[in-house]
């Protein structure tokens, strides 16, 4: 008797948790005309036909104003309007996400997506204004500090670049920690020795001290100054043995200490060396010196010339 009351406890709970577990799922997912429509457009943004999301979203901002979706939809249509280069266009659907929902969450992200029309349209003074002047949290945060280290780095000031990067890479987020990381290198790669030196004193052996004395080595390889090169990547070795650079730094030191002669050789390169690119085509052209420092060390009178 007793088995068979508890056998109907146990049918009755499982029942009653199991009606509860759909009416939850109803409460979230209604399928209302706006839900509906809202998730026609999202499937087709989410496989990048922009063309095809466009006319959906914009039926569903003419037919559902006041629906709660409302202010994803309006920042859907800016990000599209992006995709399609008209920025103008862009920062008026931003900007009515930031207006009308300002305590949206959505609101943090069309302020970010406005600072990208500004990258992407090459105003990048206009980013850099904003510096400071808002807060963030979450991915949006990562978002601000990356577009405002890339336009600093545009305007050739590659010690505050890395100083947004660094803020970017301090909490990144595991699925963004390599592109995080990628736009630190670039700006590590622009700093003058001098900078490197204040920036290590910070950080003493936290990241991103590694690739920071890494560059410092090569900083002094490219300045003649092969004694405090080859002193900068012993230091390095020792301290970071199993950084991925830890390779490199061993072979650069070997080839310090016993340097090769060469046969004259002339090397050519197309970078990008002035324009939107220059950035990244002067920290190319680096590279190919440091190699040419490290891997070419010849005796007097001969020569390697970059074209």
């Amino acid at each position: 008797m007793r088995l068979l009351k508890n056998l109907s406890i146990i049918s009755f709970l499982l029942f009653f948790g199991f009606s509860c577990a759909v009416i939850k799922e109803k409460a979230f997912t209604p399928k209302t005309p706006d839900v509906i429509l809202f998730q026609s457009a999202e499937d087709k943004y989410q496989q990048h036909a922009y063309k095809e999301a466009w006319p959906l979203f914009e039926q569903h901002f003419q037919k559902f104003p006041d629906s709660y979706l409302a202010p994803k939809v309006l920042l859907r249509m800016g990000q599209i309007q992006t995709e399609f280069g008209n920025y103008a266009k862009a920062q008026g659907f931003f900007k009515g996400v930031m207006d009308k929902y300002p305590s949206s969450s959505y609101a943090q992200d069309a302020n970010v997506e406005m600072l990208r029309t500004y990258y992407l349209a090459g105003k990048y003074q206009e980013v850099i204004k904003a510096a400071g002047k808002k807060s963030f949290s979450g991915s949006a945060e990562e978002e601000y500090y990356l577009l405002v280290g890339d336009s600093y780095l545009a305007t050739k000031s590659p010690l505050k670049a890395y100083r947004e990067f660094y803020n970017a890479f301090k909490n990144a987020s595991p699925e963004n920690k390599d592109q995080i990381e990628s736009r630190l290198k670039s700006a590590i790669a622009l700093l003058p020795s001098s900078d490197i030196r204040v920036e290590l004193k910070k950080l003493g052996d936290q990241p991103p001290a590694g690739y920071l004395m890494f560059q410092l080595g090569r900083n002094d390889l490219a300045e003649g100054k092969k004694d405090e090169a080859l002193s900068t990547f012993a230091t390095f070795v020792e301290k970071f043995p199993d950084h991925e650079y830890a390779g490199q730094a061993k072979q650069i030191v070997a080839g310090i200490k016993s340097p090769q002669p060469l046969e004259q050789k002339t090397i050519g390169c197309l970078l990008p060396l002035s324009g939107k690119y220059e950035a990244f085509g002067q920290k190319a052209l680096k590279g190919v010196e440091l190699a040419l420092t490290v891997f070419f060390q010849e005796p007097a009178g001969a020569s390697i010339k970059i074209q």
